[in-house]
């Protein structure tokens, strides 16, 4: 098993959650984008953690913590005034409402790296023995560049109609480091694509900023509109000539640099 001193990388607020839930008794692995963006020598935005304490304990075990999603077992710990996620390993049940799964279920870290989105996504950390813990092939993934879903591309997509739009955002941000989508993933957002009108607007939003906010957002638009996500979220577009698109996607491309020149 592969072992990975990333102790000296991790912020003072998450060590000490790390090390005070171990003291506890209980396991407590970084999980997700940081274990990701650690592999590819990147400095992660936010730091996740999994353990097997559940929400009730951790709010017990930390002075300040938020019940941002008790009901599947997430809760955000404050130390010195930020917030860190701290969630119960887990497995989902049925999803009805094309977003949340009905019910949860307190599961074994496996079992809880198989719910996840993206292999590259479902990588667990140790920092007690240091181990890379890869229960669904990240990285390989990881190291083949490929952005690929965890189990059957289509039922995933299906499961939370915003992983659709998270696919084409993490190739965005990841198109630096030379990412690309699996083909089966591309297949499955074309078939289940039309379900992104289920989401709210405040949470599509939210993923189209942070697209636009990439160095090349022109390259999600096209994924977009290949899979036909950019007529169903720009319905005011739909039948944009493909010369009309160009202009588009060089004007996104080039809004920072513009920006920058009109405000010196």
């Amino acid at each position: 098993m592969e072992t990975l001193n990333w102790v000296p990388h991790l912020p003072p607020r998450v060590r000490k959650i790390l090390e005070i839930l171990h003291s506890e008794g209980h396991r407590a692995w970084l999980v997700g984008g940081a274990v990701r963006d650690l592999l590819l020598g990147l400095v992660p935005k936010d730091f996740d953690i999994a353990t097997d304490a559940p929400p009730e304990k951790i709010a017990e075990i930390f002075p300040r913590t938020v019940a941002v999603g008790a009901h599947y077992g997430v809760m955000l710990v404050v130390i010195d005034g930020e917030s860190t996620e701290v969630a119960t390993f887990r497995k989902d049940g049925r999803y009805e409402d094309g977003r949340h799964p009905v019910d949860i279920e307190y599961a074994e870290p496996e079992e809880d790296a198989k719910r996840r989105d993206f292999t590259i996504n479902g990588l667990f950390w140790d920092p007690q023995t240091l181990e890379l813990m890869d229960f669904v092939e990240g990285r390989k993934d990881i190291d083949a560049r490929v952005i690929r879903s965890i189990g059957r591309a289509s039922a995933r997509l299906q499961e939370d109609a915003l992983r659709s739009l998270r696919a084409v955002r993490f190739l965005a941000q990841l198109s630096s480091q030379g990412f690309r989508l699996d083909e089966n993933l591309i297949q499955g957002i074309k078939r289940q694509g039309h379900l992104i009108m289920q989401v709210s607007m405040e949470k599509t939003s939210e993923e189209i900023f942070l697209i636009l906010r990439t160095h090349q957002p022109s390259l999600a638009l096209r994924v977009m509109r290949e899979t036909k996500l950019f007529e169903r979220l720009f319905q005011q577009l739909r039948g944009m000539g493909a010369e009309e698109f160009e202009h588009l996607a060089f004007a996104v491309d080039n809004a920072e640099k513009a920006w920058k020149e009109v405000t010196q």
